[in-house]
């Protein structure tokens, strides 16, 4: 049930809703601090960063080779964020820019096999670490706080 201080525009929840709002995000919060740690040990041993990582995954999953904007949109970073990140991972030499082949200000990105096989164990690594915090002790009553608030909502 909403209240409003100062008519319908100005609507705020009222204050047992704004107590189960804040303890969701508490919980969505350690949920994502949890993630976060597993995260960032399953790919120390591979060396990249999530963006990284990320991206690897995205371009793995592509048949051919695609432009630097798909890239941005699907990643949700900004064109300056991903351009740092398509250097790294060009510089390692796990992807390539591609002159496209109509319009030659447009580079194609595309993994080279390294960056391939560098995807494959990153997927892996990846899936069995957040299969860990999702079985976790740690993580399930968390899991079970955030689905049950969700499902109330």
């Amino acid at each position: 049930m909403l209240r409003s201080r100062v008519g319908a525009s100005m609507a705020i929840p009222a204050a047992h809703d704004t107590d189960r709002t804040l303890a969701l995000a508490r919980d969505m919060n350690a949920c994502t601090a949890l993630l976060a740690r597993e995260i960032g040990r399953a790919l120390t041993a591979h060396d990249v960063t999530w963006p990284q990582a990320m991206s690897l995954i995205l371009l793995a999953e592509q048949d051919e080779p695609v432009n630097a904007t798909w890239l941005v949109q699907e990643m949700g970073l900004g064109r300056t964020a991903m351009t740092a990140v398509v250097d790294r991972l060009e510089r390692r030499g796990w992807l390539e820019r591609r002159p496209h082949l109509r319009d030659r200000r447009v580079s194609e990105l595309a993994l080279t096999e390294a960056g391939r096989r560098l995807a494959a164990h990153v997927t892996l690594d990846l899936s069995k670490a957040l299969t860990q915090v999702m079985t976790g002790t740690a993580a399930l009553p968390l899991l079970d706080a955030v689905s049950g608030a969700l499902a109330d909502t």
